[in-house]
């Protein structure tokens, strides 16, 4: 929580902090208070009234607070060192605020959509938080929850958030209902926990989480067969095979040698059935299919020259 006020014209000046109560007691002429902004860590002068703050500045940020209870302040000017330490007691800033309290409301119906082998979209539907929180983990579901009172960085590329525990990664934090994540592993289970919670840089968290869990997109499993070409001219070709298990498939040409690359997971690649126009993967090694269906004429080729295919399944 941070405490803003107006200062007068002491030198200095001491913030005391209490919780549940207003602040009663008054700090002492020819004393120095060691002040903390850990609530309950500095100096107590009497029934848990703590100094959270000793300086010049207008501001302090206090840590430590316990949810859903009412703090109260006091700011209290003063001059002099030591033994000359003289505080202005008589007339003092006093305030109250609330801290935050727990969201009764969890998100809900959490959905998966658009996804990919490296990439996903989740969404859902609001609690009643102020914001909320998506933690993230591969290969088992999330183990460990958010602390009240800290704040977690968050990274929608998978594994650069703040990591709770061992593995559980923030990918979100903020008031919205929809997140797109990247840098997942193809083929791979996550698993999600999201947590509604209120506060900003103090949050506190309703737990446990709506959780939910998505695969992502792997390889296929069972490749293209029987490729033969037919109807062949001295320029132009016919080249039909036999689907795998993807729901589409990339024809790659070479002239002269085997097709020696392969195109790489989530790459772009435009197909162009005019032999040398589609992209080149590698050296030579040209794009002229890529679709759902099971044959391509090839045309813009040299005659009396040897074409080499590869067909490779795929999933999107």
């Amino acid at each position: 929580m941070r405490i803003l006020w107006t200062s007068g014209n002491g030198a200095r000046r001491i913030v005391v902090a209490r919780a549940g109560a207003a602040v009663t007691a008054l700090p002492a002429n020819g004393t120095d208070y060691t002040p903390s902004g850990v609530m309950g860590s500095g100096d107590n002068l009497g029934s848990g009234q703590f100094v959270v703050y000793d300086g010049v500045s207008s501001f302090v940020d206090i840590s430590n607070l316990l949810p859903n209870i009412t703090y109260h302040f006091a700011v209290f000017e003063y001059d002099g060192t030591g033994t000359g330490t003289a505080y202005q007691t008589s007339t003092f800033a006093s305030a109250s605020q609330a801290s935050a309290s727990t969201p009764t409301i969890q998100s809900s119906n959490l959905i998966f959509s658009n996804v990919g082998g490296t990439t996903l979209t989740a969404s859902w539907t609001l609690g009643n938080g102020q914001s909320r929180i998506v933690v993230v983990k591969q290969g088992s579901p999330v183990d460990a929850d958010p602390s009240d009172l800290s704040f977690y960085t968050a990274g929608t590329a998978f594994g650069t958030g703040t990591q709770i525990g061992t593995g559980n990664y923030v990918v979100y934090r903020s008031t919205g209902s929809t997140v797109n994540i990247t840098n997942l592993l193809a083929g791979t289970t996550y698993y999600f926990a999201i947590y509604e919670y209120n506060g900003v840089s103090i949050p506190v968290y309703m737990r446990p989480g709506l959780t939910g869990s998505v695969t992502t997109v792997g390889p296929p499993t069972v490749q293209a067969t029987t490729a033969s070409a037919g109807s062949i001219t001295a320029t132009s070709l016919q080249l039909n095979w036999v689907n795998g298990s993807g729901n589409r498939r990339m024809v790659l040409m070479k002239a002269g040698s085997a097709v020696d690359a392969n195109p790489v997971d989530n790459g772009a690649y435009t197909a162009n059935s005019g032999f040398g126009s589609g992209t080149v993967i590698g050296t030579g090694n040209y794009v002229v299919y890529s679709g759902t269906g099971n044959s391509i004429l090839v045309t813009g080729l040299s005659p009396s020259t040897t074409y080499h295919f590869a067909v490779l399944s795929s999933i999107s």
